[in-house]
């Protein structure tokens, strides 16, 4: 048995898919090869569970070279499908759910040997409930996130440089994968203000485009020398060396958070949208906030919603209120 696995999702989903990554390798006594993202390289260098990393564009010829006899595909999709039949690839295993398109109910008719529905209970369990359909008995829990001694010295550098060995650091992330998600630099300049009060210097990450927005963040700071935007300054590899620098980490329900947990760093998860049932942070030290965690507003759960309301989703980020998420930071144990 050779075994592709295929995380079509962005980088909290892959972190997430880890422990089914560790799971098979262990089981089956070989590292797995992946289908995942552009950023899958970089975030999962030095985990030896995985030999190979294929994107998406990958050529059907090279993987009907490998000789796969499954796919696990953990999410729909009609490309990853089509791209595993073309490889010849006979056993095709994939999670389906209710909010599947019209096309995608369709093609998973044809191309589909095997279908895992999900509940949307927690996405980590269901993708090892995948990995135990394939016979694997041990499975692992623990998500993992590794990064490499040139990672490090970057790093050492950078903090060097800004002077900051000795200072009190917390990580955050203003921006998200979907703006819907983000709690809005107004709220972010009370708590950055605030954690500076407290002798706390602020890290702000993101990627290169997202540079601007916390710029203007940082011009309306009372402290702007206890800020500093990296944005786009680190590859994935390199946040994660960050990372293990910060007293704790301050994000929506994003992927550099996830990291950040994977690694045991204390987080705030302002989840909004968010649904934690589905999945969320599983460090012992992590607290969410967000109205969607509360009974009274299920229909503001992103993944079970019977639209996609976007207003709905940002009304939930913006009654998240500072005191919150104030109070769940002095509650970690930093």
């Amino acid at each position: 048995m050779k075994i592709l696995v295929a995380q079509p999702g962005k980088i909290g989903d892959l972190v997430c898919t880890t422990p089914l990554f560790r799971t098979l390798a262990e089981n089956f006594k070989a590292p797995v090869d992946i289908i995942a993202g552009p950023f899958a390289l970089d975030l999962l260098k030095g985990n030896d569970s995985v030999r190979e990393v294929y994107s998406r564009k990958v050529e059907p010829d090279i993987l009907r070279k490998e000789n796969y006899t499954h796919i696990l595909v953990l999410m729909p999709s009609v490309e990853i499908w089509g791209l595993a039949r073309k490889a010849s690839i006979s056993n095709i295993w994939s999670t389906i759910h209710p909010k599947m398109t019209r096309r995608e109910r369709l093609f998973s008719f044809f191309y589909l040997t095997r279908k895992f529905p999900y509940n949307f209970s927690s996405a980590q369990q269901h993708y090892l409930q995948m990995g135990q359909a394939l016979g694997a008995a041990n499975l692992i829990q623990k998500r993992e996130i590794r990064y490499g001694s040139e990672d490090e010295q970057k790093i050492a550098e950078f903090l060097r440089e800004q002077n900051l060995q000795d200072k009190k650091l917390v990580g955050i992330s203003v921006t998200a994968g979907k703006d819907f998600k983000e709690w809005g630099n107004q709220n972010y300049k009370q708590l950055v203000d605030k954690l500076n009060s407290e002798n706390f210097t602020v890290i702000a990450v993101g990627t290169k485009e997202e540079r601007p927005k916390l710029e203007t963040l940082q011009n309306s700071l009372a402290r702007q020398d206890m800020f500093l935007n990296v944005a786009g300054d680190f590859k994935l590899s390199e946040f994660a060396a960050l990372a293990v620098n910060f007293r704790a980490f301050i994000a929506a329900d994003t992927g550099p958070l996830y990291i950040a947990d994977a690694l045991g760093i204390p987080v705030v998860d302002l989840m909004g949208p968010c649904y934690s049932g589905g999945q969320k942070p599983l460090g012992e030290n992590a607290v969410l906030i967000g109205e969607c965690l509360k009974p009274e507003h299920p229909k503001c759960r992103m993944m079970d919603s019977p639209n996609y309301l976007k207003e709905e989703f940002q009304r939930c980020m913006a009654e998240i209120r500072f005191e919150e998420v104030w109070q769940g930071f002095q509650s970690l144990k930093l």
